[in-house]
């Protein structure tokens, strides 16, 4: 039982913030990679990233085979 309590804060403390208030802070290819198949986000979080990106005039593309591989554009 400790066990799985232990997993279950470690899984916690490892989740990230996407609030519109934090996504200024991260740089701009960490949020793109928060958009990737690797993290679980909700509807919500990606819109908050979206709109940062935005803000920023940056968009996430992938580049050539590698999918998880995010390259930062500029609009």
């Amino acid at each position: 039982m400790k066990f799985v309590l232990a997993l279950l804060v470690l899984g916690l403390t490892a989740c990230v913030s996407a609030s519109p208030e934090a996504v200024k802070d991260y740089p701009s290819d960490y949020l793109c990679r928060l958009l990737g198949p690797e993290y679980i986000s909700t509807p919500q979080e990606q819109i908050n990233i979206y709109r940062e990106l935005e803000r920023r005039g940056e968009r996430c593309v992938n580049s050539g085979a590698n999918v998880n591989q995010t390259v930062i554009v500029n609009n």
